[in-house]
Formats: C-alpha cells, sequence, structure tokens
C-alpha cells in the first residue's frame, strides 16, 4: 500500500482543483464544486439507500458492477448494476436537509478514494464497506478535507474574518458557510493547522 504525507495530499488537492478552475485557489474564497469536479473525472453519482441502517454513507465503485441496495419501499435488500466509476451516497443523508456539509464530505471521502486508489490498483474494483485500513482512510479523509477548504484560501478566510470575528463558534460557523461544510468539519481543518 502506497502511504501519501499532509504535504503530498494538500498538493493533490491543490492541483485538482486547479485543473477543474484555478479562480478556486487564487480568488475568494468559496466553496468548491465537489460534484463538478468528480463529474469532470468521469465520476457517475448516485443516491441511493446502501443500507437499512445508514451506517455506510457512501462507496465508489470503480469498475461498477451489482451491488446490493437496500428498498426501503419493500424492505429488503436487491441487486443494482452500476455502471463504472460510480459513486454511491446513502439515500439517509439526502432525507435530511440539514446534511449538505456531511453530503458533500462523503463526496469528496469517495472522489479521494478514486484519485488515490487510480494510483494505486488500476482496474480492481473498489467498494470501501469492508476490510477497512485506517491508515488509507486516514489519507482519504484528509483528501477529502484539502479539497473542500484549500488550505491557502482557508488561511485567506480566516485572517480576513478573524478581526470581525472574534468569537471562535461563529468564526468556524461563518467560515463552514463560505465552504459549504460542516462546522465540525471546518473546526477539525482549523485545529489542524494551529489556526484555533
Amino acid at each position: 500500500m502506497v502511504t501519501y504525507n499532509q504535504f503530498t495530499l494538500e498538493n493533490m488537492a491543490v492541483n485538482i482543483i486547479k485543473k477543474y478552475d484555478s479562480t478556486l485557489i487564487n480568488g475568494v474564497p468559496r466553496a468548491i464544486p465537489i460534484e463538478n469536479i468528480m463529474e469532470q473525472h468521469g465520476l457517475n453519482i448516485e443516491y441511493q439507500y446502501i443500507r437499512n441502517n445508514g451506517r455506510i454513507l457512501g462507496v465508489f465503485l470503480s469498475d461498477g458492477g451489482v451491488t446490493g441496495i437496500y428498498d426501503k419501499t419493500v424492505k429488503q435488500y436487491g441487486l443494482v448494476r452500476f455502471e463504472e466509476k460510480t459513486v454511491i451516497i446513502d439515500g439517509t443523508l439526502a432525507d435530511d436537509k440539514n446534511n449538505g456539509g456531511r453530503i458533500r464530505f462523503t463526496l469528496g471521502h469517495e472522489f479521494a478514494h478514486y484519485v488515490l486508489d487510480k494510483n494505486t490498483q488500476a482496474g480492481v474494483a473498489v467498494a470501501h464497506i469492508e476490510n477497512c485500513d485506517c491508515r488509507a482512510e486516514r489519507a482519504v479523509d484528509y483528501l477529502s478535507s484539502a479539497l473542500l477548504m484549500p488550505m491557502g484560501q482557508v488561511k485567506k478566510c480566516f485572517y480576513g474574518l478573524r478581526s470581525t470575528n472574534r468569537n471562535e463558534d461563529a468564526l468556524i460557523s461563518r467560515m463552514a458557510q463560505i465552504f459549504d461544510v460542516s462546522k465540525q468539519a471546518m473546526k477539525i481543518r482549523l485545529a489542524g493547522h494551529n489556526l484555533i
């Protein structure tokens, strides 16, 4: 397994974003259009109920194929065929209008699987459900954070808002709104770079 350090993951994220639209890195801090970036890379996004308990939020199927999906109307699992390069986001996230940040992070997480897996396992179908490698998942989560909250833009936003937002919670909340992420994700990103 290839391991990635944070510097490499940050650079990967910046390069992906620049390739899509360099103003997202050099302009005014704003939400990264993760769905559009994924579509540019040829990924299909589907919303389905993956499990009956909502414990699996997303799956990436590099080679497509048939996988089990929960059908809420008949309350049982069925097999569904998906195209290659499909990201499945659990429908329970979409059921709650307050989950926008969680949906975007899950999209970023599954896109990060695509980016990292294509570098190490070309042609291998990867559905990240079982046999979790915690180190690999940490790298995927980090890349998702770097994609949704590029550090240069986060710092620009942080220092621009800090003078008018002395309250840490208010600052985190405002930055989460700007980047369209959850407050928890923004707090983790800021803390990870010693900004709070």
